[in-house]
């Protein structure tokens, strides 16, 4: 006997419920995703002062035990991006300064180098480009508020 079409479907795939039914995502990935979409399309109306809050909400989402790495990462980048695009690289930097993604890092860089940390900005592209470990700036928060290249050449890099 044929189902009938409005039955559920049994699955027996790796996202299979616990009993053989298809499970659907968990209300928090529905959020998240939700929270994602927002942020981008708030950044494609150029209403960054809203992207900002809602990609704050999607870190603070992506706190939560049993959230990927990945997902982090990419909470941490879209929160960064938001305040550069608002222009605000140096809020931009610290967010993304302790991660070591590439897009993280190329965006620390870009932010460093509109902050006239040029030494920064080039140690970081050229580790980048030679696809070396990535550099992390240690003593983080040593010269704040300093934006001139003698400055940064003091800061040590390991």
């Amino acid at each position: 006997m044929a189902a009938s079409a409005g039955a559920p479907r049994l699955n027996s795939g790796p996202d299979a419920g616990p009993f053989g039914f298809a499970s659907a995502p968990s209300r928090r990935d529905n959020v998240s995703a939700r929270l994602d979409a927002l942020v981008q399309c708030s950044l494609d109306k150029l209403q960054y002062r809203n992207a900002v809050f809602l990609a704050e909400r999607l870190l603070a989402q992506s706190q939560v035990p049993g959230t990927s790495d990945s997902d982090r990462e990419h909470a941490t980048f879209l929160l960064a991006t938001c305040h550069y695009r608002r222009g605000k690289p140096e809020m931009a930097r610290s967010i993304v300064e302790n991660q070591s993604s590439l897009r993280c890092r190329y965006l620390f860089a870009k932010c460093s180098f509109d902050l006239r940390r040029y030494v920064e900005a080039n140690r970081v592209l050229e580790c980048l480009l030679k696809d070396e470990s990535l550099p992390r700036l240690s003593g983080a928060g040593r010269n704040k508020g300093t934006n001139s290249q003698h400055d940064t050449t003091k800061e040590h890099w390991s």
